[in-house]
């Protein structure tokens, strides 16, 4: 397969997953869907299934606007149309976390709104940097793999799981040196969305067919701050003002990616180490304030010259998250500008005054 090929597949996974995953469950392929990053896809790989991440249903209508305020943010009633009108219906079962308010809420409102969802919940523990909390997260996947077990109809044994740790670790290592490789925002971003929607064994596939592509003179760098996401015109945007991302603290993507977990060992406990030992999300205790002190250090490392909050419309733990984090980056001497997400995306006037200031700040070395 030849590099334009392999970018164009990437494309159209994150264009239209819903489409190619459906004739797989005609063919026999099962997939399950995960709202979060902090849930274990290697669990869900092991038991047969295609780990799928709930990104973006259609746009917020009748059943999100029956269940849901329209304050709520619109990522999660995207997701709870698209459960209730069949545009998830390949899915075998769904999982969902307990992180954020909405996400918490929502997996009642799944059961009541798509009967039909087998539902599975995953208490994620506030504070994780604990031994406490590593013990505590071991005790929930294990009850998520009986559940796994029981949708798939086999026992998922220890050998399986650790072939998709090791899978997927192959998966991050790809990531980390296609962030070497000069492949423009769009389809960077495109390769992390599009692991989180389809096999892994597949995606490996078509990244090991990409080719380095040539940096762009005179990009302004900055970095990319927020929760999900699965917007690619964001980063179209960003280049319609000469940015270039240059590093970034995404739960769709630099979040969900780093860290590997330990191939040898109890391989639930090793799955529990990884997924509470990354950089933490805005739904968790940090007392030590390593988000901030994260994000100086990959906004400097990388050369960023600004931040971008990209953070979706409505999300209370990253709008409280917010205030602490401009403050840093303020005393640091580090422009930043925020912009407010919502499905379906349109570039408002708002934002492009907000992008254009600070392309203007970074053209005069502010």
């Amino acid at each position: 397969m030849k590099h334009r090929e392999a970018a164009d597949a990437m494309m159209e996974i994150v264009r239209d997953p819903h489409t190619r995953l459906r004739a797989k469950r005609g063919e026999g392929g099962e997939s399950v869907g995960y709202f979060c990053s902090y849930v274990p896809v290697e669990l869900i790989h092991a038991a047969g299934f295609t780990p799928v991440r709930m990104l973006l249903g259609p746009p917020p209508g009748d059943t999100a606007g029956s269940f849901m305020q329209p304050f709520c943010c619109s990522f999660a009633r995207s997701l709870l149309e698209g459960l209730a009108d069949g545009t998830y219906d390949y899915l075998s079962a769904v999982v969902m976390p307990h992180t954020c308010d909405t996400i918490r809420n929502l997996s009642d409102l799944v059961e009541t709104a798509a009967p039909a969802m087998r539902v599975m919940r995953l208490m994620v523990p506030t504070v994780t940097h604990t031994p406490e909390a590593v013990d505590f997260m071991v005790e929930e996947l294990a009850a998520l793999k009986l559940g796994l077990e029981e949708v798939a109809g086999s026992e998922l044994s220890d050998w399986d799981l650790r072939k998709s740790i090791g899978l997927y670790n192959r998966c991050r290592s790809a990531l980390a040196g296609l962030r070497e490789m000069n492949l423009g925002n769009h389809l960077l971003y495109a390769a992390y969305l599009a692991l989180q929607l389809t096999a892994p064994e597949e995606w490996l596939g078509l990244v090991s067919a990409l080719e380095a592509g040539e940096e762009k003179a005179g990009t302004k760098r900055v970095a990319v701050v927020g929760g999900p996401v699965p917007q690619l015109e964001i980063f179209d945007l960003l280049e319609e003002y000469g940015m270039s991302v240059a590093w970034d603290d995404l739960c769709t993507a630099s979040r969900f990616a780093p860290g590997m977990v330990a191939e040898n060992g109890k391989p639930l406990h090793a799955l529990a180490e990884r997924y509470l030992g990354r950089r933490p999300c805005p739904t968790k205790l940090d007392p030590a304030n390593q988000r901030e002190d994260s994000m100086i250090k990959g906004v400097g490392a990388s050369g960023a010259e600004g931040v971008v909050f990209a953070q979706q419309a409505f999300c209370e733990f990253h709008s409280f998250d917010y205030p602490g984090l401009k403050k840093r980056l303020d005393a640091e001497g580090i422009p930043s500008v925020r912009l407010d997400l919502e499905h379906p995306f349109q570039p408002t006037g708002q934002m492009r005054t907000r992008l254009q200031a600070l392309s203007e700040m970074l053209s005069e070395g502010m």
